[in-house]
């Protein structure tokens, strides 16, 4: 009896643990409408986010993640449902998690005037990458479009010269880029 006590225990125990390892968790997030620079395994652009934890946003943060079955559009804030599961045995250096689409809950395009910061060069890494002459990228993924001689000449100047630099950007809608309004170095 005694055996055959903890056999069942044996298999209970086991039957609990495969039940937990499979567990998903549906996870509220909002999607900033721009990518940020960032440092993982080189550089990177990284959503911006917000976690909803008992009914409260957090402050934005660097999501290093991607999600599955997402289209991101830059210029667009998404409130967004995902589902969050444990990776059973992730690649070397991969993450153990990973987040997948649930439900867009909302997405609200904003303002073509509202400026935003974007770490162009951070303690000597430089973000701006280019193809052609006089053709500015974040990374090779977004264009940067410079409209003045007076701003362009300034950027050159502090990309090289400075170890870091922030431009203040808007959105093109129609070009698919991002608009350099203004730049400080610190």
């Amino acid at each position: 009896m005694k055996n055959n006590f903890m056999k069942v225990f044996f298999l209970i125990c086991i039957l609990f643990s495969i039940l937990q390892c499979g567990e998903a968790e549906i996870v509220t997030l909002k999607i900033d409408h721009y990518l940020d620079t960032a440092v993982g395994n080189g550089q990177l652009l990284t959503y911006r986010v917000q976690n909803n934890v008992n009914n409260t946003w957090s402050s934005w943060g660097k999501f290093y993640l991607g999600i599955q079955n997402f289209n991101y559009e830059w210029g667009h804030v998404y409130t967004l449902k995902a589902k969050k599961e444990q990776v059973d045995e992730p690649l070397q250096d991969a993450s153990s998690v990973e987040y997948t689409l649930e439900q867009i809950i909302s997405d609200e395009k904003v303002a073509s005037n509202l400026v935003f910061p974007i770490n162009l060069k951070f303690y000597g890494m430089n973000y701006i990458t280019t193809n052609i002459p006089f053709e500015y990228y974040l990374l090779y993924r977004r264009k940067i479009d410079i409209t003045n001689s007076v701003l362009f000449n300034q950027f050159t100047n502090l990309i090289y010269t400075s170890d870091n630099v922030v431009g203040f950007f808007t959105h093109s809608f129609s070009s698919n880029s991002i608009i350099l309004q203004s730049l400080s170095n610190y």
